[in-house]
């Protein structure tokens, strides 16, 4: 998300109080002219909302930050709020608007030569096509933006794009491509030598494998998952990894249900001790 480069790091209530004022900020510069101030305010407010996953609020925010933007002609900041807009429009369903909005950043990305916007905007009509169940689109999409974040070094976005491929080529019984991509974005995440993110990477892994109905390999990926998080002694996240693992064991066979709770007991004894 685009946000003016600023930090918010508030606890939720604070947060909520923040949003409230940052409007107020805003309502005050638009009143006395400041039109570029009120934009910077409204896309903060509205950042801080999307985060919340106050979706309605936020559409509402960037509405009010795009007007202000397109008064004085900030095309970046045009381009950014449309983005925002997409991604708000997304999470609530209204993918026409969203796909609308991504595209009118895209062409102002590409005027302006902004290959990071450019690959954000990319990837947010993946994330609408994907939402949409319109995989092919989505892949090709997020084709698109990850050979622009592999040119920038761009790694986050590169890894979130090939774990996007792995479950879009799922969706389309493309088992190969989808492990080719799996493998792509863990590999990249194990250079990095960050044990909880690739922790997270395999959960992720596992939850795709779950979703397309493969439990067998879904479960294999729960455990590595745990693994790293004995590694990284994060008890509270294999928790939640050792329920996982057990909601899927109705969908096993006796010997390999009886397998699966002696490995669960196995783990359960190395987090204890």
């Amino acid at each position: 998300m685009h946000n003016d480069n600023n930090e918010f790091e508030e606890s939720p209530g604070e947060e909520v109080e923040n949003v409230d004022e940052t409007i107020l900020e805003g309502e005050k510069f638009e009143e006395s002219g400041d039109f570029l101030g009120a934009a910077q305010r409204f896309n903060q407010a509205a950042l801080i909302l999307l985060e919340n996953g106050d979706y309605e609020k936020a559409v509402d925010c960037c509405l009010r930050a795009l007007k202000n933007y397109e008064k004085i002609g900030d095309e970046k900041g045009i381009a950014d709020t449309s983005y925002n807009l997409c991604i708000a429009f997304s999470n609530i369903g209204r993918h026409e608007n969203a796909i609308s909005y991504c595209n009118r950043a895209l062409q102002i990305y590409e005027k302006l030569e902004e290959e990071e916007g450019l690959a954000d905007a990319y990837y947010g009509l993946a994330v609408v096509y994907l939402n949409m169940q319109k995989f092919e689109d989505a892949i090709n999409f997020l084709r698109k933006a990850v050979r622009i974040y592999q040119k920038l070094n761009i790694v986050d976005g590169t890894v979130s794009a090939y774990l996007d491929l792995g479950s879009s080529y799922l969706a389309l019984n493309n088992v190969q491509n989808a492990e080719k991509y799996f493998k792509k974005a863990l590999d990249i995440i194990q250079e990095r030598e960050d044990i909880l993110n690739v922790a997270d990477t395999l959960v992720t892994i596992a939850e795709a494998w779950e979703e397309y109905g493969k439990h067998g390999k879904a479960v294999d990926y729960y455990f590595k998952a745990i693994d790293k998080y004995l590694e990284a002694n994060d008890t509270e996240l294999i928790e939640d990894v050792v329920e996982r693992i057990k909601d899927l064991i109705p969908e096993f066979g006796r010997e390999r249900a009886k397998k699966i709770r002696k490995m669960l007991a196995e783990y359960q004894s190395k987090i204890k001790s």
